[in-house]
């Protein structure tokens, strides 16, 4: 019930207490007009409610933090007018508060005012929410608008709530109707820009002598001749040969070889209540923007990432299926972590390519992880990205994010690259200065 109509139907029990002691029947009269006004306003918004048919729209693949358009339309499909009516995409607005919570977020407000002697302040807006309003739609007609939201946070979201209201009768009370939209939208990490990243080993790369790197193949750099063969493009034909030699001689080019690289992702449950700020989250976005580095590069990362009780192999086509696994991302929660980790690497070795670089991204303590990642084979380059789950936590100061990094250098072996990330500071910062370079 809104609470114009509580009002007015607070005053119409009031006059008829009036009436009951005066012994008045105007009052009577006017009470019983004013109870009348509010069944009848809800009666008729339930009914405009009920005629009105909504359809939405939206990107089905889009990045948390930016926004995107979503549209509405909405149709009147009953023979009678629908005025007043309102209608709220609650997609992204998260768990709505119940009474027990808003009394005491108001009790909160209005002690804070009382503190400081200022005006209290009103009642923040509910996030991730967008409303349009629509003041009359005519039977038949059809309305259509456009509206930007923006997702808090990554993930699947397969349905959208959007709560519709229309007035009824002289605007004497409202009717709200809650919807579910089947229109599912898939919210990929944000993506931040990296410098530099790096994919080579701290010290000397292994002899390449095992490695047949001169391959005759598809390539533009030279690799030999021979004699032409029926099907040989023309324009390989070497000429002087040919005339030297007194029969057609064609030019060879070695293939082309693209390095190969790994992303590991090993993220376990953060030990911060904050959804949207804790290692879990900055984890995989850091995860998601050394994906599309690499991409940009031209070096493709297969991935590896815990999925249930096993372990998932992917070898994505596009930037978007590398993205995928991180947005679908599940914390893989009991159990030993660091066996956890020590298989997941142990899965990744395997399938790394000789002289292949490999990218870790986890959050769990630097001190257990740094000993095991020293470990893995000397023929895979290793970088790792530590992102700091104490740096999350109550009391951690901002100031100390510098030394602490350093600190966790310290403890790094040789054969390792080694980025740290900690709250306050930034992304970008923290994945384009590797500590090997900061120390």
């Amino acid at each position: 019930m809104r609470r114009r109509a509580l009002v007015t139907v607070l005053v119409a029990v009031a006059l008829l207490l009036i009436a009951a002691t005066i012994r008045s029947g105007w009052l009577y009269l006017v009470a019983s007009a004013l109870l009348a006004l509010v069944v009848l306003g809800g009666v008729s918004g339930r009914a405009a409610v009920r005629r009105i048919a909504l359809e939405r729209t939206t990107p089905g693949e889009v990045f948390e933090g930016e926004p995107f358009t979503a549209r509405l339309r909405l149709s009147n499909r009953g023979r009678l007018a629908s005025a007043l009516v309102k209608v709220t995409d609650r997609q992204f607005a998260g768990r709505h508060p119940g009474l027990a919570e808003s009394i005491q977020a108001r009790r909160e407000r209005y002690l804070e005012s009382v503190r400081t002697g200022e005006p209290e302040a009103r009642k923040p807006r509910e996030r991730g929410t967008r409303s349009v309003a629509v003041e009359r739609l005519d039977p038949g007609e059809e309305v259509e608008a456009a509206y930007e939201l923006t997702a808090p946070r990554r993930g699947m979201y397969p349905r959208s709530a959007m709560d519709m209201e229309a007035g009824g009768l002289f605007g004497s009370a409202r009717w709200r109707r809650r919807l579910r939209v089947e229109d599912s939208v898939l919210v990929f990490p944000r993506i931040v820009p990296i410098e530099w990243f790096p994919l080579e080993r701290r010290t000397s790369a292994p002899t390449a002598d095992s490695f047949e790197w001169a391959r005759k193949g598809i390539g533009q750099d030279y690799f030999g001749v021979r004699e032409y063969a029926s099907g040989d493009s023309l324009r390989h034909i070497h000429w002087k040969s040919s005339a030297r030699q007194g029969r057609l001689i064609v030019k060879e080019y070695q293939q082309e070889f693209r390095p190969t690289a790994g992303l590991v992702v090993a993220l376990f449950p953060p030990g911060s209540q904050d959804p949207d700020v804790n290692s879990l989250e900055d984890g995989l976005r850091a995860a998601a923007s050394i994906a599309g580095y690499l991409h940009a590069a031209g070096i493709p990362p297969w991935m590896v990432v815990p999925d249930g009780g096993s372990l998932r192999f992917i070898e994505p086509r596009s930037l978007f299926d590398s993205l995928e696994p991180l947005a679908l991302y599940r914390a893989p929660d009991g159990g030993d972590h660091l066996e956890v980790l020590r298989q997941t690497l142990q899965f990744a070795r395997v399938a790394a390519s000789p002289g292949s670089s490999l990218a870790l991204v986890t959050n769990l303590p630097a001190e257990p992880v740094l000993p095991l990642l020293e470990g893995i084979d000397g023929n895979t380059g290793l970088t790792a990205v530590l992102v700091l789950d104490e740096s999350y936590g109550p009391g951690w100061d901002a100031g100390l994010a510098e030394a602490r990094r350093r600190q966790v250098c310290m403890l790094a072996g040789a054969n390792l690259n080694l980025l740290a990330v900690v709250q306050g500071m930034e992304l970008s910062s923290c994945l384009s200065e590797p500590l090997s370079v900061i120390a």
